[in-house]
């Protein structure tokens, strides 16, 4: 028994010293940028050591997202975290995930393949936790003009069964919140959406993007004396628009159940200026 327990310790103290070797060794070669070099190779070299010795751990291996899961790898994933990669830049992150061997994908949210596994957590919400979720909605905001990534997004505010995310992926699209089929995404958020703070997010979004305002300005408090937008010419495409708006928003300013809804949709009428709807 003394001897089969010292073999086993043995086998994890030595992976334990190799790992911690080529850390210390990497880490004091490239400064910020090892971090992504020593993941590329533990990927590479600790992937056969593993599968030689059955005395492993499932310790995660640090891998670089070089190439594209299969659909079997996606189905079969659980990602546990999301985490901004230490030393890099914003858009490279570190993914946690769990499968037959546990792994740390490593790459930039401009990345093919990071973005591939980043959109299948937002759109398959059943199988991902909510926070992992909304930690891969806050790395795609970097990369909202990809149309992969635009759809996964839509698909999120339209159908995602957890409000925070729903208005998180509708802040996520916040400066494209003048294209067609974000306005209609917010549209339908404002008709058909259960909660009241989705509904408000989408109600600001709208005027922004009608008021052609910087994204992120404030409108949640719009006083009774807004400046009035310039109202497009009559029978344009533009006007047209803002009139399909000004319909949504007298209806919620009229029948909203949230009084702080309906007051959000009097301030925004207001913002929007007089029009004669028909």
């Amino acid at each position: 028994m003394l001897l089969g327990f010292s073999s086993h310790n043995a086998a994890v103290n030595a992976r334990k010293l190799w790992m911690i070797f080529m850390h210390r060794r990497f880490r004091n070669i490239g400064g910020p940028s090892a971090g992504c070099a020593v993941g590329v190779l533990a990927g590479t070299q600790v992937v056969p050591w593993l599968q030689q010795n059955p005395n492993t751990t499932g310790q995660a291996v640090r891998v670089r997202a070089r190439q594209p899961l299969t659909p079997d790898q996606l189905s079969n994933m659980v990602v546990s975290g999301l985490t901004p990669s230490p030393g890099s830049d914003s858009l490279t992150v570190q993914l946690q995930v769990s499968a037959e061997q546990p792994m740390v994908l490593t790459g930039r949210v401009d990345d093919a393949n990071m973005r591939q596994v980043l959109t299948y957590v937002v759109e398959n919400s059943e199988r991902f936790d909510a926070g992992v979720r909304l930690d891969c909605l806050d790395a795609l905001k970097a990369a909202a003009g990809d149309q992969q990534v635009r759809a996964a997004l839509l698909s999120a505010a339209r159908k995602d069964q957890n409000p925070a995310v729903r208005l998180k992926a509708l802040e996520t699209l916040r400066d494209a919140a003048g294209e067609d089929d974000v306005r209609q995404t917010l549209l339908d958020a404002l008709e058909h959406d259960s909660n009241p703070g989705v509904r408000v997010e989408a109600v600001n979004l709208l005027v922004n993007s009608l008021n052609g305002e910087a994204p992120g300005a404030d409108t949640a408090q719009a006083p009774e004396g807004s400046v009035v937008a310039p109202t497009p010419a009559p029978g344009t495409q533009g006007d047209e628009e803002i009139d399909h708006v000004v319909k949504v928003l007298q209806e919620l300013q009229r029948r909203d159940p949230s009084r702080y809804v309906r007051l959000r949709s009097a301030a925004a009428l207001r913002q929007i200026g007089p029009r004669e709807v028909q």
